[in-house]
């Protein structure tokens, strides 16, 4: 288990806010942002509705 400081996740929180946004305003269809190990940018695979 990896343990961080508060100083830190608030850095890496931080900079996942900055992404993030930077990420809207490049591709503002963007509707939801799934961050796990490591990332990328797939527009040609969006997630498709079961509904």
């Amino acid at each position: 288990m990896r343990f961080i400081n508060l100083e830190d996740r608030h850095k890496y929180d931080t900079a996942l806010r900055i992404i993030c946004k930077k990420l809207l305003e490049y591709d503002p269809d963007i509707v939801e942002i799934v961050q796990f190990g490591s990332s990328v940018y797939a527009p040609t695979c969006p997630r498709t509705s079961t509904s």
